[in-house]
């Protein structure tokens, strides 16, 4: 296993030199047409484009295991645009320089929903952005060194937190159900999240957020501190109101046994979310369908060549019902040609296109609300932060 991670990093390096710079300025745009393939329901483009996360991220290193089986299946070739940060990411997909999303429901939730640093008029608020593929889950908690003498989030009062832009809510979620909030730790500001990762390994900061697959976590496990990753006590009920009331895509998860060969996490109350793939509405269905005909038909072929894509199970992508999102009218369309669209499902996806008309809808009129009070649309504003979020909770 660690040979082939070595083996797709390389790949994935030189991929990464070959798109350029920020990737995000030079990858090829997929809106002209370009030269198809023929497929057994459809034609598929030539290439997918696609916008994940840093090289080195477990997110990225996960779907580039699925990778080799786009060609096998369907002819074609995937490219996707790498980048730290989760705003670039979404951005890369809005300006149509990428066809899909390749991020964990914790991020794509905050996009769609034009929640936190995505609470600007830039932005433009909720989007119409439609799962297309619920993959396996992507397993996190604070983390830190192993003879800190830390062992669950609520001892991370006083000490030194790296944070991160887009990140800070995740945090502020885990310290919310130990009671606690950003203003009872020191915030190590970072650029980042594997640079708030390599802050605890450098000794800047005493935890921060992580996942137990990131190879930088993985540096931190093999020096003589150690490593520990926090427990977040699922028996604690209002603790986890509270956590969630932040961030309702967090679910409690508990790291099963043989997990990304990570053994400090094994068997730790954590949290975590699906590892999840996503598209604009606008999107052709020949995207989404060529996708989840590959996720399905290449199960297979690629589940052993990451830990977590054992759990990419078509099960677990037709379990939507804990979705907060709809899905993408091309990822129907495939289930439906195999048989496997419900009623039920249906009906949930009727149900989350009505709230995504809300959202929307009230997105104006908390604009609209706000000019009148005279309140500065900023996300960096606490008063608009706190308007929106009000509004979002009355959707119903």
């Amino acid at each position: 296993m660690k040979k082939y991670i070595l083996f797709l990093l390389v790949i994935l390096l030189l991929s990464g030199l070959m798109l350029s710079g920020c990737a995000t300025q030079d990858a090829q745009t997929p809106e002209e047409p370009e030269e198809v393939v023929e497929g057994e329901e459809m034609t598929y483009p030539e290439v997918f484009h696609g916008s994940t996360s840093a090289l080195t991220s477990s997110v990225t290193l996960v779907f580039a295991g699925v990778e080799p089986e786009f060609k096998e299946i369907l002819g074609s070739d995937v490219r996707m645009i790498n980048v730290d940060l989760i705003m670039s990411q979404a951005i890369a997909v809005k300006e149509r320089r990428a066809q899909f999303w390749n991020t964990h429901l914790g991020s794509a939730i905050r996009a769609i929903y034009g929640m936190e640093e995505f609470a600007s008029e830039e932005w433009g608020g909720p989007q119409r952005l439609r799962i297309i593929w619920r993959g396996g889950p992507t397993i996190l908690s604070m983390i830190a060194r192993a003879d800190s003498g830390m062992t669950t989030v609520a001892d991370l009062k006083g000490k030194k937190v790296a944070v991160y832009p887009g990140g800070e809510g995740f945090i502020s979620a885990c310290l919310a159900h130990a009671g606690l909030t950003l203003d009872d730790v020191e915030k190590v500001p970072t650029s980042a999240y594997n640079d708030a990762l390599r802050a605890v390994l450098e000794g800047r900061a005493d935890s921060a957020f992580g996942d137990p697959p990131s190879s930088v976590v993985q540096e931190i496990a093999a020096t003589p501190g150690g490593l520990v990753f926090l427990s977040i006590p699922h028996d604690n009920k209002e603790g986890w109101a509270a956590l969630q009331s932040i961030n309702p895509s967090l679910l409690p998860i508990v790291t099963p046994e043989g997990f990304a060969g990570a053994q400090e996490a094994w068997g730790v109350e954590m949290l975590g979310f699906p590892n999840s793939l996503y598209a604009y509405d606008y999107v052709e269905d020949a995207i989404p369908y060529g996708i989840a005909k590959v996720l399905h038909q290449g199960y297979e072929s690629y589940k052993e060549r990451h830990a977590s894509l054992e759990y990419w199970t078509l099960d677990t992508a037709l379990d939507v019902f804990v979705l907060p999102v709809p899905m993408h009218s091309g990822a129907i369309r495939y289930f439906k040609d195999q048989g496997l669209w419900t009623d039920e499902m249906q009906e949930w996806q009727d149900r989350q296109l009505d709230l995504e008309d809300k959202r929307i809808e009230a997105w104006y009129t908390a604009l609209n609300d706000a000019a009148a009070q005279g309140i500065e649309v900023a996300i960096d504003n606490p008063e608009w932060q706190a308007l929106w979020k009000g509004y979002l909770s009355e959707i119903e």
